[in-house]
């Protein structure tokens, strides 16, 4: 299961210093990208989100009159840019899944 992670959770945490294990150095460095990029993509989808909001749901046609637009984030592109951006973040949120998981069992 995929937990949530809020972009200031992650650069946030600190890591435990151990003997054994992953150079701290070295990981808090991939959680701080990580962190950078999640943060990243989550202003562009808010950004992507607001600009389909703002789309006009009536058009002018070549004739001067109005036909109506389906409705904003329907077309094939919206749908195919949202699904792309889904998989980023869900991406994003099983790698770093995966690397508390794994520091967890480090500590063992």
């Amino acid at each position: 299961m995929v937990r949530k992670i809020e972009t200031d959770d992650i650069a946030g945490d600190k890591l435990e210093l151990v003997r054994r294990g992953y150079d701290p150095y070295q990981v808090q460095r991939l959680v701080s990208t990580l962190a950078t990029e999640l943060k990243a993509l989550v202003a562009e989808n808010d950004d992507l989100r607001a600009r389909l909001n703002d789309a006009p749901v009536r058009a002018r046609d070549g004739t001067g009159g109005f036909v109506e637009r389906r409705a904003p984030g329907t077309s094939a592109a919206a749908i195919k840019e949202k699904a792309e951006l889904h998989e980023n973040l869900r991406w994003a949120r099983c790698a770093l899944d995966e690397l508390l998981t794994h520091l967890s069992g480090a500590k063992h």
